[in-house]
């Protein structure tokens, strides 16, 4: 599981915006194992953030009126969150340890199954152990691939900023 960093693509110019699809589209087309793109929905909570903010500027700057400017920023700030229903998104590439091209039998998964019912620790053969072993380097090269892709890529689009500045 890799959470991945949203931007936000409404903000993005034209040109901005066409580069980031194209290579999103190119990232996909380079992963050659299955995967999942999973996005989760989530309130925005910044209630500690704003409380630390109140306690800052009450530390440093204790003027009745500062305090009464971070407080009514803190009503706003809660207003807009709940009047416009602002939420989180968390973005995350899910890769499956496991190859599902290779099929248990159904007699091996109920096995497991009732193993796991009753508590009781399943014990893989050799061979099995092998086969684990090798799907968590598959998985591990897999994970280290997906990242590097999406380094590459944010750093590309670093570079990119750059020369244009």
């Amino acid at each position: 599981l890799i959470q991945v960093n949203p931007i936000d693509f409404t903000i993005l110019s034209e040109d901005a915006q066409y580069i980031t699809l194209s290579r999103y589209r190119n990232f996909l087309r380079s992963i050659d194992f299955p995967c999942q793109i999973c996005c989760r929905s989530a309130d925005v909570d910044l209630t500690k953030w704003l409380s630390n903010l109140s306690k800052l500027v009450q530390k440093n700057n204790p003027l009745p009126r500062a305090v009464e400017r971070v407080s009514a920023f803190n009503r706003w700030v809660k207003k807009e969150i709940e009047q416009n229903t602002i939420r989180n998104r968390h973005f995350y590439i899910i890769i499956p340890y496991k190859d599902f091209q290779n099929k248990k039998s159904f007699k091996e998964s109920l096995k497991e199954f009732a193993y796991m019912l009753i508590g009781k620790k399943y014990e893989f053969n050799d061979e099995k152990k092998k086969q684990y072993e090798n799907m968590l380097k598959k998985l591990s090269a897999r994970v280290n691939d997906v990242i590097e892709r999406l380094s590459t890529t944010r750093s590309e689009e670093h570079t990119s900023e750059l020369q244009s500045h």
